[in-house]
């Protein structure tokens, strides 16, 4: 109480010495500040968001599946996308082992036996991968493609399996099996891709059936 006290008059005394004074305290005015500042006054004054409709565990939920099947529906769509391009990547990769090893069979056999090791590790690795695309390809409402894009370089578009007389890879012919090349891909713009897109679902009904299983 007495360090209250004192430092009441200390403030008054510092408050009338600045330009311009400030105004003083007086005892009632500390003693009615600490009243107001006790959390038993202020406990009902604040808002009870637990009755609001945005806290009920149904709803909370609802928006939660909501949100999840939309950003789901873009990934999809960005997914589709890029399993062409991991083929074409590959595919390409194929294709530039093949023609340096070729190139180097007769110039530099150490290069060319190197690079076959290496082009046989990767036939493997991809190999692998087409299969996991393929299952994949094989779940309920899958919308891709397992057909390879055509790479277009800065100096055009890179020559295709049979303008190159490159025989395709293991992977290419019997797990994806894949009889001719594929054309050039119009991909979708980056906007398009992230683009907000709307789930087709409603929202009202998610909730309603939320709410009838009692989450």
């Amino acid at each position: 109480m007495d360090a209250i006290q004192t430092a009441l008059r200390n403030y008054n005394s510092a408050a009338v010495q600045l330009e311009p004074p400030r105004p003083t305290l007086t005892w009632e005015t500390v003693v009615n500040a600490v009243n107001v500042a006790d959390p038993d006054i202020l406990r009902d004054t604040r808002t009870d968001i637990s009755t609001l409709q945005w806290a009920e565990p149904a709803r909370r939920e609802g928006t939660v599946l909501y949100f999840g099947i939309k950003q789901a529906k873009e990934e999809i769509v960005r997914l589709n996308v890029e399993i062409r391009r991991l083929l074409t990547f590959m595919r390409n990769k194929h294709n530039k082992m093949y023609s340096a090893i070729a190139a180097n069979m007769m110039v530099n056999p150490p290069l060319a036996s190197y690079l076959s090791c290496e082009w046989q590790l990767r036939d493997q690795v991809n190999s692998s991968i087409a299969r996991r695309l393929v299952q994949a390809s094989k779940l309920y409402g899958f919308s891709g493609s397992l057909f390879p894009g055509k790479h277009l370089s800065n100096n055009g578009p890179e020559l295709m399996d049979s303008d190159l007389n490159i025989p395709p890879p293991f992977w290419y012919s019997h797990i994806l099996c894949i009889s001719k090349t594929a054309m050039e891909v119009e991909e979708p713009e980056d906007d398009a891709l992230t683009a907000d897109r709307e789930p087709d679902i409603d929202e009202s009904a998610l909730i309603d059936i939320l709410e009838e299983v009692g989450l």
